[in-house]
């Protein structure tokens, strides 16, 4: 990784003389930016171009589960990665979609139908973070 090095303003003063010191800052202190260098500025999220970033460079994974949920109970079916978009999903009944304990950390599914069990099946996707 570049080395950040800040340019004091005594370097670039008008009396001061142009020196490779100072031009090899110029040449690697943008390039340490880029590569997020200890002590670099860091990239603003209005530098970044609108649809910049496409799903390739979020190296985004799909996962899923399918079952079968009995009546009247419910199923905590997967620990989601915190990069994650949720959900999808299809049942053939009353099937409710939650998180556990109101947070990320178990996607809950609920059979409200008193009658017999429902299938079902859930995916998203995650960035590989």
């Amino acid at each position: 990784m570049t080395t950040y090095t800040a340019i004091a303003d005594t370097e670039i003063d008008q009396d001061s003389p142009v020196t490779e010191t100072l031009w090899t800052k110029m040449r690697d202190n943008p390039i340490a930016i880029t590569e997020g260098a200890s002590g670099a500025p860091k990239i603003q999220t209005p530098a970044i171009n609108d649809a910049a970033v496409t799903q390739v460079k979020l190296n985004t994974t799909l996962a899923s589960y399918a079952g079968s949920i009995p009546s009247e109970a419910s199923v905590n079916i997967a620990t989601p990665n915190a990069y994650s978009f949720f959900p999808n999903w299809s049942n053939n009944g009353n099937i409710e979609v939650s998180f556990r304990s109101g947070g990320l950390d178990a996607l809950r599914l609920f059979n409200g139908n008193e009658s017999g069990a429902r299938s079902y099946s859930v995916s998203w996707r995650y960035i590989n973070a």
